[in-house]
């Protein structure tokens, strides 16, 4: 095998894993904050198996690296979560409005 070839697969799995798990979780019914703290939680997680799991200096920038990465997308899916919530915020605010305005008009 490659190293150049590894070393993309390597990256290719850690991606897709993580934008797998975080749709799921931002698809989940749950919170913002609930996802936001799940997510970092199992980074953390991931994190501190890996540091175990790898043990040497050799790949302790690969670690730092894929943390880092890790950690925009995770700031980058927080930012994107609270646009969603308050859309969906304002949007809920306006129907309600609207039924309010409907039901003292007498309109349907």
């Amino acid at each position: 095998m490659e190293r150049g070839f590894g070393k993309g697969l390597f990256w290719g799995f850690v991606v897709g894993g993580t934008a797998g798990i975080l749709a799921g979780m931002l698809l989940a019914p749950k919170s913002g904050k609930d996802v936001r703290t799940e997510i970092a939680n199992k980074l953390n997680e991931w994190f501190d198996s890996e540091t175990e799991f790898t043990g040497g200096d050799d790949s302790n920038w690969l670690i730092n690296e894929g943390k880092q990465k890790g950690e925009a997308l995770v700031a980058d899916a927080k930012e994107k979560a609270e646009l969603l919530l308050a859309d969906a915020e304002k949007l809920l605010y306006e129907i309600r409005n609207q039924s309010e305005n409907s039901m003292t008009t007498g309109q349907a």
